[in-house]
Parts: C-alpha cells; structure tokens; sequence
C-alpha cells in the first residue's frame, strides 16, 4: 500500500501514517512502483527506503513528498479540506488534473510490468518462502 499514493493526483495523508517498503528484507524486490518512486521523491530516498526497510513517518513522507498534505487528528481537518475542493467546479478541477499529468503513462506502465516480472522471479524462491515464513512468525 506504501506506492499506492503515487498513483494519485493528491496525496493527503492523516497525523501518524507510516510508509515502508519491506520487501527487500523478505527477499524479493518491490513488485511494481519503483519508477513512480523515482518520479515523485528523490532517488537517494528511494534507495533508502527499498534496501533498509525502515518505516518513513508523516513528516518525513510530507517533507520527502510521498504525500502532499498532512492532516492532523482532527476529522473537521479533512472536511474543511474536501469542502475547499468541492466548491471547485469539476470541469475545471478535471482540465486543470489533465494539464498537469504526465502526457504519455506508456513507460511507467513499462517499468511497473518490469518491476512485477522481477518480483515474480524472486519470490517464487526457497530463500522468499522461508523470510515470509519468519516475517509472518514475528508478526504473530
């Protein structure tokens, strides 16, 4: 879930979220994102956070730009937030989105398939089944 936000056009995250790419520890690489990672946030970041597994909190995630707005722990944040963009009208939120994004999707698609297919090859491993194994019994 941690790439999921980079797919998005606005990326609001709520006081306490935790972002973290653990698969490298657990013994394959990142099934898709990799590309968007380095799209959207610093490509030492990137690298950071794929090889050492650590956990990227709000702040960092705000400041790194994982996401672009925080909210606090106040639910009357997040509707004052989505009132302001609602008083928007939607032809104009949809054009400006659309002036904004990238033009062709074509190689991140690209390197999101690459990324799956290198996935797939390390985690059809013994290595991967036992670190899963032992990740899952940590967990427990």
């Amino acid at each position: 879930g941690a790439i999921l936000p980079l797919y998005c056009d606005l990326r609001v995250g709520r006081a306490g979220v935790e972002f973290s790419l653990p698969e490298g520890s657990l013994g394959w690489a990142p099934p898709y994102g990799i590309e968007r990672m380095e799209a959207s946030l610093r490509r030492s970041f990137v690298l950071d956070m794929l090889l050492s597994g650590r956990a990227c909190g709000d702040r960092e995630a705000l400041q790194q730009g994982w996401i672009n707005h925080l909210l606090g722990p106040d639910p009357g944040e997040e509707t004052a937030y989505i009132g302001r963009l609602a008083q928007r009208q939607a032809p104009v939120l949809r054009d400006t989105i659309g002036l904004a994004s990238p033009k062709d999707p074509g190689p991140l698609r690209a390197a999101d398939e690459k990324a799956l297919a290198t996935f797939l090859d390390h985690f059809d491993t013994d290595q991967a089944r036992a670190q899963i194994a032992r990740f899952v019994e940590r967990k427990r």
